[in-house]
């Protein structure tokens, strides 16, 4: 087999793996560190109702869509999304696949004020974290190896004494970055295309002579 095939071959096995892998690689846990790490952020508001208190199936800001695995959606005018019942899922699903997500948010009880707790994050096909906040929203961010179009936020714990039901919720904003490949893995591709292009036209010029 001829050395440039076999070239191209070997870069494209290194990169596709690579880029197939699966992991939380940096975690941040305010959002100026998040956003010196990813260049550039958008922002995404959580826009809700005033009050009275808004119960839905599911909300979409932007380009995300929350919405709740086991019950309803709930917010207020202060710009709190939080799941109804105790060890929901809050669920964000993105338009378009990014590589890194921060949030402002955590566990509260039901008068949309946050309480002592810890949330798990779900990078789904990419990893589990967990953060902590107290009686204010906490902000946590994540980046991760490869692209992924959904997050899940679920209770690990909280605070029983402050409140018997606690729900998963966000504050404010919601921190995306769109996803890219990584340099190393576009490296890798690039040197296998430019050996099969090589070898393209060295083929065509080949062609060519014998036909003159």
């Amino acid at each position: 087999m001829n050395r440039y095939l076999l070239l191209a071959g070997a870069c494209l096995a290194i990169a596709l793996p690579a880029m197939a892998s699966a992991a939380i690689i940096q975690s941040f846990g305010n959002r100026a560190a998040f956003g010196a790490a990813v260049g550039h952020i958008a922002g995404n508001g959580l826009s809700l109702p005033g009050a009275p208190p808004v119960f839905a199936t599911s909300l979409v800001t932007g380009p995300i869509t929350l919405s709740a695995l086991a019950d309803h959606l709930a917010g207020d005018g202060g710009g709190i999304v939080s799941t109804a019942l105790d060890a929901d899922v809050l669920i964000l699903d993105f338009a378009q696949p990014v590589f890194a997500v921060g949030v402002f948010g955590g566990i509260g009880d039901l008068d949309f004020a946050f309480i002592d707790g810890v949330t798990d994050v779900e990078l789904v096909g990419s990893g589990t974290a967990s953060f902590a906040n107290g009686a204010s929203a906490a902000y946590f961010g994540l980046i991760s190896d490869i692209a992924f179009s959904q997050v899940r936020l679920s209770i690990n714990s909280f605070d029983g004494g402050a409140s018997s039901v606690g729900f998963v919720g966000l504050k404010d904003r919601i921190d995306l970055a769109t996803a890219v490949p990584e340099p190393a893995s576009w490296g890798l591709l690039s040197i296998g295309f430019a050996a099969l292009g090589a070898k393209v036209r060295r083929r065509r010029a080949a062609t060519l002579a014998r036909a003159a």
